[in-house]
């Protein structure tokens, strides 16, 4: 039997649809990463008076929230890196705004 490029791709796609945990797997460290960080921005001190995604919140799409958590990042002068200000986005979509993600939107 030959191997094609195709039977590859196919079998690689499949690998993906029956292990889902690499995917779940890869979620769990951006919540990880993103708690961590957030904890050690000490982001509680500024939003402690402010609740995440109360009706009068700004936040409206995970864009905005992306851009607000990489506002806080510079004005802190934090030095998070551009993964790490998405993990922090992700934890507080996940826990808070429950937002959806564009990426994740599209593959659905």
């Amino acid at each position: 039997m030959k191997i094609t490029h195709k039977s590859l791709l196919s079998i690689g796609l499949l690998g993906c649809i029956l292990n889902p945990c690499a995917w779940a797997s890869a979620e769990a460290e951006k919540l990880q990463m993103g708690r961590a960080l957030f904890t050690q921005g000490r982001c509680m001190v500024c939003h402690a008076s402010r609740p995440f995604a109360s009706a009068s919140s700004r936040i409206k799409t995970y864009s905005t929230l992306t851009t607000m958590v990489e506002t806080c990042n510079t004005n802190l002068g934090l030095g998070w890196f551009p993964d790490e200000v998405e993990a922090v986005s992700y934890f507080l979509n996940k826990h808070y705004y429950k937002l959806p993600i564009p990426a994740l939107a599209e593959e659905e």
